[in-house]
């Protein structure tokens, strides 16, 4: 069984490659101040330039955007509208979001964290080059797992019993869904850790996680940072690292040696 101490600072323990991971997303984003050439699509050209060759389709969203004013009235709500910049490369499985006040790297079809850095580098510096955003106010990483089919009715010998919590003393075939999540201070930041039940046709969040016919549980893990830095590609791309190693030194400390095996790995 993994270590009974919660790893929220020290070394990660060496990496484990599970070649069938149930990986669905992995995403990793910086927000900055907000710069308005990108709202007017400022230098865009000179920034697909730097990416296209990895990212060569463009697709463009129009979102809306709430904020509240409070005036002698009282409280208003104000819309506007504003464009994230979407690349996308050939496969589909590899996105780049670029918005006025954050860039975003976010994949289906995770690898390795060596690709991700080194994917992550290319962007980053390119975000530096071509509008110096100078400030870092919120660096973000995230990794969600899906189990379902085979592996969901095993649950219980391949999630530590204590993080099981209500799923380990529930009949899972009575359970219609359920959420738990707690948050937790690690040397680099916030973690959050988000448990779920899903039923089929569910999702508790339709931007992360698409509803599938079967049910499924959810392993959401979460670790963000939201001191201002100075933006420098090198220092991010080396935070995202640390972040990366914390995060699964903590997915280490939820799984039991069964699901790794399961999952491909050699224990």
């Amino acid at each position: 069984m993994p270590n009974d101490q919660f790893p929220l600072s020290g070394p990660p323990p060496a990496e484990v490659p599970l070649p069938n991971a149930p990986l669905v997303k992995v995403i990793v984003q910086v927000k900055f101040p907000q710069l308005l050439k990108i709202s007017d699509g400022k230098d865009l050209s000179e920034f697909q330039e730097l990416i296209r060759e990895d990212y060569p389709f463009l697709e463009p969203k129009e979102v809306d955007n709430q904020t509240i004013e409070i005036g002698p009235g009282g409280p208003k709500v104000q819309t506007s509208r504003s464009v994230i910049w979407g690349f996308q490369d050939e496969t589909r499985n590899w996105n780049v979001s670029l918005a006025p006040d954050f860039v975003a790297l976010e994949t289906t079809s995770y690898s390795s964290r060596d690709d991700i850095l080194t994917r992550l580098s290319k962007i980053i510096s390119a975000v530096e080059d071509i509008y110096n955003p100078r400030i870092v106010t919120r660096l973000g990483m995230r990794y969600i797992d899906q189990i379902k089919d085979e592996a969901h009715d095993r649950l219980a010998s391949f999630i530590r019993s204590d993080v099981m919590g209500i799923f380990g003393v529930t009949d899972l075939d009575r359970l219609r869904h359920g959420i738990t999540e707690a948050s937790f201070i690690a040397d680099e930041g916030t973690l959050l850790m988000r448990c779920a039940h899903l039923a089929p046709q569910t999702t508790f969040d339709p931007n992360i996680v698409r509803p599938i016919a079967q049910k499924s549980w959810i392993l959401d893990l979460d670790l963000s940072n939201q001191s201002n830095q100075n933006f420098r590609s090198a220092d991010i791309v080396e935070n995202v690292q640390r972040f990366s190693e914390r995060l699964y030194a903590t997915f280490r400390w939820l799984v039991t040696p069964d699901f790794l095996k399961y999952y491909g790995g050699e224990v």
